[in-house]
């Protein structure tokens, strides 16, 4: 598997870091891949963000946005540029999509809706995963599993958060062996209560969880730490040795 890094703890540093900044620490803390906000697109072109990624040897491994984007009647939080989305897609050969966020729909309601959305989105090349936070869950992730029922896995895959797991006091490889058919892509991180760490340094069975998903056989398995106490590129420094030492021992 290849290492990919998610964005989001530059962009909650304080103050949060400029894009290029963040990009050259996520590949000096040698990963390959950068996940990344959907938002970003508001900010610069799809061409611009191909440009910088590329400069440091990186590749856009996701985008991320709220599920009511795909809903035309609907008024999602923090709003997306559908048409510079796909133009993303096509330039910078972008293999997935995550979306995340009920909003209040039933999962069997979800479910459809996102099926058409990644109808479409394979069309582009791009696999289409929703990401689970605490409440899918909850109740031995009852929601999640009547989700994964109602839903095509041809077109619809899970992007599994192993510390949104744990934070609902269950073992991240149970689930993970549970939903491994629909497993497309991962968040690999770890909380000591609620407040996020760096891999290795919080209460995640990391060693087990690993040991469920290489049974997945994932392209990508994506480190996440939402927020950090310090320097944000030293954490993520941190994440990427732990996740460079695993896939090492793991080939031997």
């Amino acid at each position: 598997m290849r290492l990919g890094c998610q964005s989001i703890t530059f962009r909650n540093a304080t103050p949060p870091w400029p894009l290029p900044a963040a990009l050259d620490a996520i590949a000096a803390a040698g990963f390959e891949g950068v996940e990344l906000t959907a938002n970003t697109l508001d900010l610069l072109t799809p061409e611009r963000l191909a440009a910088l990624v590329g400069e440091r040897g990186l590749q856009v491994v996701a985008l991320h946005l709220n599920s009511g984007n795909f809903d035309p009647e609907a008024k999602p939080r923090n709003p997306v540029d559908m048409d510079a989305l796909r133009e993303c897609l096509r330039i910078c050969g972008v293999p997935f999509v995550l979306t995340s966020g009920t909003g209040g729909r039933r999962p069997d309601d979800l479910a459809r809706l996102l099926g058409a959305a990644g109808r479409e989105l394979a069309t582009l090349g791009a696999t289409l995963c929703y990401h689970n936070h605490g409440p899918e869950l909850e109740q031995d992730a009852r929601w999640l599993a009547e989700f994964c029922a109602a839903g095509d896995p041809a077109h619809v895959g899970l992007a599994f958060d192993l510390g949104w797991a744990a934070r609902v006091g269950a073992e991240p490889a149970v689930f993970i062996r549970r939903f491994a058919e629909r497993i497309r892509y991962v968040h690999i991180k770890d909380t000591a209560g609620d407040i996020w760490t760096e891999l290795g340094r919080g209460q995640v069975d990391l060693p087990a969880a690993l040991g469920a998903l290489q049974a997945c056989a994932l392209p990508w398995w994506v480190a996440e730490q939402d927020r950090c106490d310090g320097d944000p590129g030293e954490s993520v420094r941190v994440n990427g040795a732990y996740l460079r030492d695993w896939r090492r021992t793991a080939a031997t």
